[in-house]
């Protein structure tokens, strides 16, 4: 399994894109993001939610604002993980949905994988031909023991991972729903639809740098 702090640190490359931005207006510094991204780099679940809350409500969750898609993940992501470790509960996750369904979202950068079978945690996969949906991940804790959620997600166009096997990418689009599991599992957490998706190569990124 590719390491969830490897992951973590791919988060930071888009973040603190948008934090530049974002800083200059008065939204988020950089002093900020580097604490949420040391609480989720530690697992330290309850304080990475309770900043990426507190960040999202500072920037008013406005779709405007990049950086507004990627501290939706990071909510649902630590909330998840809270929940995996028995610091929250489905409750808590239930009250932040209204924030992100219907919204964008942007995920880590993870590998692209064609094939991808158990444990190949933390990739974006090809899904399987009969499925509705384009591509998928299991999002899972650094130590693989919870799944935090299955990500499945529509693209708006077609994207060949054949030809970008292994490549860094994330994925950004509209939430299209939320499904907690519903016999409250500290094993798998939620299932995230996305819906107008688009795959996102680091290097693309960074060659616009």
């Amino acid at each position: 399994m590719k390491g969830i702090l490897i992951t973590l640190f791919l988060v930071v490359v888009t973040a603190s894109t948008f934090a530049q931005t974002t800083e200059n207006t008065g939204k988020i510094t950089d002093t900020q993001w580097d604490s949420l991204f040391t609480e989720l780099a530690h697992e330290n679940w309850p304080k990475a939610f309770e900043l990426s809350s507190t960040y999202l409500e500072q920037i008013k969750n406005d779709d405007n604002i990049g950086s507004a898609a990627n501290l939706r993940y990071m909510l649902l992501y630590s909330a998840a993980g809270a929940v995996s470790d028995g610091k929250l509960g489905y409750d808590d996750i239930e009250k932040i949905l209204p924030k992100v369904v219907g919204k964008k979202l942007a995920t880590p950068f993870h590998p692209l994988g064609v094939e991808c079978r158990p444990p190949m945690f933390n990739y974006i996969c090809k899904s399987d031909a009969n499925s509705e949906y384009d591509v998928f991940t299991t999002a899972a804790n650094q130590a693989a023991t919870s799944i935090l959620a299955f990500e499945y997600t529509k693209l708006s166009k077609k994207f060949d991972i054949a030809t970008h096997k292994e490549e860094m990418a994330s994925v950004i689009g509209t939430v299209d729903k939320i499904v907690p599991n519903p016999n409250k599992s500290r094993l798998v957490i939620l299932r995230i639809y996305i819906k107008d998706g688009e795959i996102v190569l680091q290097s693309d990124l960074r060659s616009k740098k």
